[in-house]
């Protein structure tokens, strides 16, 4: 693990012999996680959970239910 690295990705994973290499960082409102192993590469990026809390538990509903009408067995 190397923190606070300014390094290309590549160039970590080349220089300390590692077959993989990540780096995490935190943005305002999100987390990035970028992967680096040869020539694959991978980001994701997700919301940080307070920000996913606050969506998740908002008191306005941001759906609206709508009847279900099923046919009558005649």
């Amino acid at each position: 693990m190397v923190a606070d690295s300014d390094w290309p990705l590549e160039s970590l994973r080349q220089f300390h012999g590692s077959s993989a290499a990540y780096r995490v960082r935190p943005f305002e409102d999100k987390v990035r996680v970028e992967g680096r192993n040869g020539s694959q590469t991978c980001v994701f990026e997700s919301e940080k959970p307070e920000r996913a809390a606050r969506f998740l538990l908002n008191s306005v509903p941001g759906y609206q239910m709508a009847g279900l009408m099923l046919p009558s067995a005649a």
